[in-house]
């Protein structure tokens, strides 16, 4: 379960700096924070998946890393690792440091990376769950659930991608909307009338 929920934590990580910022507005410090919190939390569900994995194998006596998907999942978790890591050191140093200035690509590239193999990790854990399943036919209730959920994985994955690698545009003009609350905000303040001005002169 907590393999499974941890691309979608994944998932709201990687589209942070498209939504959060380039579409809504919200600060660089904000957006950070964000993408750092959604980072930590998928990988604690990564370790709860892990756990629950551990234990179901140890009841069952499965043998560890006999499929892809087991590998699969070794590279995520290490892959992973290195992201969230990176990602809390970027959240230490800030948006305005010369080093994290510069890894900013890299690191882009590795979330990419780990976000593609827990995917396809996710995806090929779908594809086993199917063996298990003791179904009369390949139509069973089983069957088309673990379908629903393997369409519903691309279709997300595909449009992650997609916002996450999409040029930096400004969807909003947030420049606009700033000089617009600054006008109103000024227009709110009380100005001294002609009268008044004459008498702060005259004193």
């Amino acid at each position: 379960a907590g393999v499974g929920a941890y691309p979608v934590g994944m998932s709201e990580a990687m589209m942070v700096p498209r939504t959060y910022h380039v579409m809504y507005g919200v600060s660089e410090n904000a957006t950070r924070n964000a993408q750092t919190g959604w980072q930590v939390w998928g990988f604690l569900l990564l370790i709860a998946g892990i756990i629950f994995i551990h234990e179901q194998k140890e009841a069952n006596e499965d043998a560890y890393l006999y499929s892809p998907h087991g590998w699969d999942g070794v590279f995520t978790v290490g892959l992973s690792s290195v992201w969230v890591l990176w990602g809390i050191m970027l959240w230490t140093l800030g948006t305005t440091n010369r080093f994290a200035r510069r890894s900013l690509p890299w690191f882009n590239m590795w979330s990419l990376m780990s976000y593609t193999v827990a995917m396809h990790q996710l995806g090929m854990g779908i594809n086993q769950q199917h063996l298990y399943m003791a179904c009369d036919n390949n139509y069973c209730k089983e069957n088309m659930f673990l379908d629903i959920i393997g369409i519903q994985s691309q279709v997300i994955y595909i449009l992650v991608i997609f916002i996450a690698c999409s040029e930096d545009r400004e969807f909003v003009d947030h420049e606009k909307i700033r000089a617009e609350k600054l006008a109103v905000k000024e227009a709110k303040k009380p100005h001294p009338s002609s009268s008044e001005i004459e008498t702060l002169i005259s004193a």
